[in-house]
Formats: C-alpha cells, sequence, structure tokens
C-alpha cells in the first residue's frame, strides 16, 4: 500500500538533485543517510534506533566508516544524535526541506518568477532551457547528445552576469569550452570565421541573442508528453 507520509518521489528527487551536491555527499554518506531515511522518516517516525554493528552489517560498511561518516552527516545537518544508549543510537533524520539552505527558493515556492530563477540550481529550469534551444546547441547549431551537452552563461559571471533565463543556453562542450569569456557576439563571429556558421546562420543566432536579451525566450516548464520519459536533466547534469 503506498504511503502518504511523505512524497517520497520529491523527497528522493530532491536528496540527488539538492542535497547531495549542496553538502558535497561523498557515497558512503549517501548510503548510510538512504539507509537511515529509510528506517525512520519512510516508516513514519522521525527518529530511529540504531546500533553501529548493526548499521555497519546493513550498510556493507565497516563500524570505522559508520561512526565516521555519522559524525560527518550530524556536522552537515543531515541528522541529529537524539540519545545515546547500551542499546544503540536514536538518531532525527532530516529531509532536503528540513536542511536550512538546500533547497533554493525557486523550489519551495510553487508559480515561482522565472525572472528571478536560478536556470543552473533547479533541473526543472535546466531542462526547460535544454526544450528551448530545441536539442541544438545555442551558438553552432550542432544537434546535442547526452555526452555533448552542458549549459552557457551568454555573458560570463565574471561580466556581471546572471543565472536567469535570459542569459543561460544549452550549448555543446567544445562551444562552452571555446567561448570562455568572450562576449556572444564576438564568439559567433568567431564561428564564422572557422566555417562552423553561415552567414545565414550568424544573422539567425544574432536574432536569437536579442530574443534572449529582450525576455521574448522564456523556457516553457511544461514538459511535453513525448519527452516525460527522456533524461534530460542527466544530460545537461555537466555544468562549468
Amino acid at each position: 500500500m503506498p504511503r502518504k507520509r511523505l512524497g517520497l518521489e520529491r523527497i528522493w528527487a530532491d536528496i540527488e538533485d539538492y542535497l547531495v551536491p549542496y553538502l558535497h555527499l561523498d557515497p558512503h554518506e549517501r548510503v548510510l543517510y538512504h539507509n537511515l531515511l529509510r528506517h525512520s522518516r519512510v516508516e513514519g517516525r522521525r527518529t530511529v534506533c540504531v546500533s553501529k554493528n548493526g548499521l555497519a552489517r546493513t550498510a556493507c560498511l565497516s563500524i570505522t566508516c559508520v561512526l565516521n561518516r555519522l559524525r560527518s552527516l550530524a556536522r552537515k545537518g543531515c541528522l541529529r544524535v537524539v540519545d545515546r544508549g547500551y542499546h544503540g543510537h536514536v538518531i532525527e533524520v532530516l529531509t532536503p526541506g528540513e536542511i536550512a539552505g538546500c533547497l533554493p527558493s525557486e523550489v519551495r515556492t510553487p508559480g515561482r518568477d522565472l525572472e528571478a530563477a536560478n536556470c543552473f540550481r533547479n533541473p526543472e529550469l535546466r531542462e526547460a532551457i535544454y526544450r528551448r534551444e530545441r536539442g541544438r546547441c545555442f551558438y553552432c547549431q550542432r544537434r546535442l547528445g547526452p555526452k555533448i551537452v552542458t549549459l552557457d552563461h551568454v555573458v560570463p559571471l565574471a561580466q556581471g552576469g546572471n543565472h536567469s533565463y535570459r542569459n543561460v543556453v544549452a550549448c555543446c562542450f567544445e562551444c562552452n569550452e571555446t567561448k570562455w569569456e568572450l562576449a556572444a557576439e564576438d564568439f559567433l563571429r568567431v564561428l564564422l570565421r572557422k566555417g562552423r556558421l553561415t552567414r545565414r546562420e550568424l544573422a539567425g543566432r544574432r536574432a536569437a541573442l536579442k530574443a534572449l536579451k529582450r525576455g521574448q525566450s522564456m523556457p516553457n516548464l511544461h514538459k511535453p508528453e513525448r519527452l516525460k520519459a527522456a533524461r534530460t536533466a542527466e544530460l545537461i547534469g555537466r555544468q562549468r
């Protein structure tokens, strides 16, 4: 029977999308966190009583590793040791939404303002940016695939750029590496000189840049039915 105490799909997505990168959890910390969450919050309880030997056995880790990782998870705010006793430790496990600063504000608040949203940090917005570019590199129009896609700031952060949809585009790794801190207009001319863009394509890219700056290229957060099963978040998970 499905449990109604937690939105488990949302919790697990938040763990992988936000908690792990936010707190830099290593593989052993992830194993312990998932194990403790499984035997506490998933069961409808805030706490779980565990022994170091039992936890080491179920997590397939050494006792020393378990103790070290429990301490690091406590320091990072993922759990609290409520009590220590002869039978083990009573541990309170926190979900991503209960850990201060873990979830960005645009994830907590429905109907978020896209103008202020961080397109780099939010997986839903990263997917929307990828769909907006129709699966092609914004700069050279190369078809993007699982191994050649990333996100780029049109105006580099070092030059005052931000993470909004007006300044974030999907592009191939080659363009991302080559553009570096060049202005987008200058980089498009570099692509023309290298023969990677025709003059007609250059005009189209310049028009796309102007539309982006004017806010006319707002990403559509509605995921088309044919893309629901696609793992576009993985395609653009690697960022600079």
